[in-house]
């Protein structure tokens, strides 16, 4: 009896996102990313006897699977940056706080990629450039991010002076 607990304490604690021997620990609800299935993959077909070899059209069909799951993949990154991109103008708050743990907030003025993830562009205030002339200060958040989106109405230039520009009135005539 004590050889078992013996046997349970001595093991190694799971730390992080590992368990003792190094695998990635999955919780559930976590997606399996392509990488993981293209592993998967690698590891079926390293492991498999050449003496008794599968069926070919398997091996096809995996193949066929994994082209299928790489490709989807990759359309959903193009729609994900395309209805990004349909943000720009737009006025948008970011679960992200400044150094006061106020949420970041401003207009949307472009859109990137950066290691695999959409990022945007949003002036969230004013500074002054090595002139001392007014310019904005803009900052990359992940499109992940954004709580909140309001849509700001095109203003003519001849009702500029006389509507709010504040998104969180109504446009009131001064």
């Amino acid at each position: 009896m004590s050889d078992a607990i013996d046997s349970i304490l001595s093991k190694k604690p799971v730390t992080g996102n590992y368990t003792d021997r190094g695998t990635k620990i999955v919780r559930p609800g976590e997606e399996l990313d392509k990488n993981a299935f293209l592993r998967i993959l690698a590891a079926e077909l390293s492991h498999q006897d050449p003496l008794s070899a599968k069926d070919g059209t398997e091996f096809v069909t995996q193949m066929a699977q994994f082209t299928s799951i790489e490709q989807m993949s990759n359309l959903n990154n193009t729609m994900r940056f395309a209805g990004a991109t349909s943000l720009i103008g737009k006025y948008a708050m970011v679960n992200n706080t400044d150094t006061y743990g106020n949420l970041y907030h401003g207009v949307i003025t472009g859109v990137s990629r950066d290691k695999g993830s959409i990022k945007i562009n949003m002036v969230v205030g004013e500074g002054k450039d090595k002139d001392g002339k007014p310019r904005p200060i803009v900052e990359k958040f992940n499109l992940d991010d954004i709580i909140e989106l309001i849509d700001i109405p095109e203003v003519s230039e001849d009702k500029k002076s006389t509507e709010s520009t504040n998104p969180k009135e109504e446009n009131k005539v001064v």
